[in-house]
């Protein structure tokens, strides 16, 4: 199967005229931008190896971040490709929250690449075999073409996130600046040959090569929401550019394509979201087992990603689920922001809280234990979402009894948690309509009618089915996206194939 004929297309005068002035303001303030990075980087001592790392990265050379971030394996094997000439699939993802979304494609991109690599091996001992049948001094290393996958990141914190989650093999560094010499060293070094940006905003000066070169650049789980795209509109002649450089578009929904046919792309299909698919947050066995022996039966739940407006809310939601009869209820708050200043004023309502009220308050910070006989405990660490949702039955996801949008709720749903979400979903509104559909979620107007069903699904205990609704839709789901994404990219791959 050949890869699809891209339509035909060029640039106008007018886009090469805005790509060159692009192009010129980056060569401009590059010098600028890496001496006031370097001194970020030399005033910040506990980031300050992983920082002058990117800097390199940045300016399109290869970086020791493998050797900055304990990743040594992947280091050797980057060594040991880049001997011979190698067929890159690059997959790039902004932050942490892209490249959670696609681990899943990553370990499949790997898996296909090991494959063609043992196919490639083993023609090669084929041939070798049979030429020293009639030929002599026959090289016992007959020079391959081996495939592999590089990711890129732009985030420190998805630097870290790649070290601890990314498969053995997978190389990693970080995305050169969008200027035309750190991006034509990065493109030849690392010998790109098929770039997958996930949910990524597009760079012109990488697209524009990347178009130059024939590497297929495609957009996969792309995001385009009704705020992007009226933004997009403002200035049409540049979203024009930008939408217009890469090969292909996986839109998300059906309704999002006339949206990118509008901005300029050039062929969308539509693919699903990826962070559908995503790996449920990670959990500590050690951690889980500890918590579990002390919540014993208890009923429990958590409230995930609620912002300091919603605490007073998750306050007398406790309150009004002891006044339900559920008194030995552990409360997990889990705040948006567990580490920044908003969590002083989430302490104070606590401690206020037990003093007028005498209900019992623990902190994860200070590895102070589960309340005994019921409480709240504030989950004030970071990573340890996986764990929270492990140990409650029912979740709240925060950010929608406030106008701040809602946030994703599949992540306790992987967990099998019973949902609630308040009234602002705007950002989550397609999972939450679908989940809603599968009744594995139910949407509240205000916190008595949380109350009402946060106890009414913790007295159902194990004969409560919502949680496990959702979990069967965001499996499926997810599942359905990663296929259709890949089946998207296989023209591509098999065009790589046949070179």
């Amino acid at each position: 199967m050949n890869p699809p004929p891209a339509p035909a297309w060029s640039l106008s005068l007018a886009s090469r005229l805005v790509l060159w002035a692009w192009r010129m303001a980056g060569r401009v303030l590059l010098p600028l931008y890496l001496v006031g990075y370097l001194i970020h980087a030399l005033r910040r001592p506990a980031t300050r190896q992983l920082r002058l790392a990117r800097l390199r990265d940045l300016c399109g050379q290869t970086s020791t971040l493998a050797s900055a971030t304990k990743a040594s394996r992947r280091e050797v094997k980057t060594q040991e490709v880049k001997k011979h000439e190698v067929k890159t699939l690059w997959v790039h993802a902004v932050s942490a929250g892209e490249l959670a979304a696609g681990i899943r494609l990553i370990e499949k991109l790997l898996r296909l690449c090991e494959k063609r690599n043992r196919a490639e091996k083993n023609r090669a001992e084929k041939n070798r075999e049979e030429k020293n049948k009639t030929e002599k001094n026959v090289p016992e290393n007959t020079p391959q073409t081996p495939w592999r996958v590089l990711v890129t990141t732009t985030t420190l914190s998805s630097a870290r996130y790649a070290e601890r989650f990314l498969p053995a093999g997978v190389a990693h560094r970080f995305l050169p600046l969008d200027v035309p010499r750190p991006v034509a060293r990065f493109l030849k070094d690392e010998q790109v040959r098929l770039g997958i940006l996930i949910e990524s905003e597009i760079w012109p000066t990488l697209a524009h090569q990347c178009l130059q070169k024939n590497i297929p650049l495609i957009v996969a789980s792309t995001r385009l929401s009704p705020r992007s795209y009226a933004r997009a509109k403002r200035y049409p002649a540049l979203a024009r550019i930008l939408y217009s450089l890469p090969r292909l578009f996986l839109a998300r929904h059906p309704q999002e394509v006339q949206g990118l046919q509008n901005l300029g792309a050039r062929e969308v299909q539509v693919a699903g979201e990826l962070k559908d698919a995503a790996l449920p947050p990670a959990v500590a066995p050690d951690a889980l087992a500890k918590l579990q022996a002390q919540l014993k039966d208890a009923p429990c739940w958590v409230a995930v990603s609620a912002h300091r407006d919603e605490t007073e809310a998750v306050l007398a939601t406790h309150k009004g689920l002891l006044e339900a009869g559920l008194g030995e209820v552990v409360t997990l708050l889990c705040p948006r922001r567990p580490l920044d200043k908003t969590l002083e004023k989430i302490v104070s309502l606590l401690e206020a809280n037990r003093a007028h009220h005498g209900i019992a308050f623990a902190r994860r910070s200070l590895n102070q234990d589960l309340p005994i006989g019921g409480g709240i405990y504030l989950c004030d660490s970071f990573g340890e979402v996986g764990l929270w949702c492990s140990l409650a039955s029912v979740a709240f996801v925060g950010g929608s009894l406030v106008n701040h949008g809602g946030h994703n709720p599949r992540e306790p749903a992987w967990f099998s948690c019973g949902l609630f979400m308040g009234q602002y979903f705007h950002n989550q509104s397609r999972a939450v309509e679908a989940l809603v559909q599968a009744g594995g979620l139910e949407v509240v107007k205000d916190t008595q009618e949380l109350i009402h069903g946060i106890a009414r699904q913790l007295k159902e205990g194990a004969e409560n089915q919502a949680g496990k609704r959702a979990y069967a839709l965001v499996a499926q789901e997810g599942e359905t996206a990663l296929n259709q994404t890949l089946k998207a990219l296989q023209p591509f791959l098999d065009g790589l194939d046949r070179e």
